[in-house]
């Protein structure tokens, strides 16, 4: 496994060199989706992976929400009975799938979708969010309350004509 994330590592050390900016179509697909632009800059979040994996039992469902790339999920794959990779950005999932071919764990299921909209799994245990957005943009209490656990690794915040927004009105 850690061959394939030095592969996705490498992928996306790649496009950062190289500059590869959002073309008409990428902008147009995150013009009126949550995060907006930002979810096209997609960054992952190791700083919070070991802390996160800690928490992961070979009993646990994990969601992870706004994967990227698929690095934690494949990581947590490695520990939990089932991981849920929701991701919106078609492209960020189809290069991680492309390099990861024929060895996707058989435990790790990726969708593609805003994760908004994607009703939570019913055997899911644990939710992960790892995302540059504000955490009012996150349902946290939603997903906490229903008596999943919930570890969200924010982020960063995001202004808006000058202000800072910290929540979603």
């Amino acid at each position: 496994m850690k061959d394939i994330i030095k592969k996705i590592e490498k992928n996306y050390e790649y496009e950062i060199e190289n500059h590869e900016l959002p073309d008409r179509d990428c902008i147009n697909f995150y013009k009126d989706r949550i995060g907006g632009m930002t979810a096209v800059m997609y960054v992952p979040h190791e700083e919070n992976y070991t802390e996160m994996l800690a928490k992961l039992s070979k009993k646990d469902v994990l969601c992870d929400m706004g994967a990227g790339d698929l690095r934690f999920a494949l990581m947590a794959s490695e520990i939990c009975k089932k991981v849920y990779a929701v991701e919106m950005c078609p492209k960020i999932v189809s290069n991680a799938l492309k390099i990861i071919g024929w060895r996707l764990p058989r435990n790790l299921i990726v969708i593609c979708g805003d994760w908004r909209y994607i009703p939570v799994p019913e055997d899911v245990t644990i939710i992960s969010c790892m995302v540059n957005m504000p955490e009012g943009f996150i349902p946290i209490k939603k997903w906490k309350n229903s008596k999943r656990r919930v570890f969200h690794g924010i982020t960063n915040p995001i202004e808006y004509d000058g202000k800072l927004i910290k929540e979603l009105k």
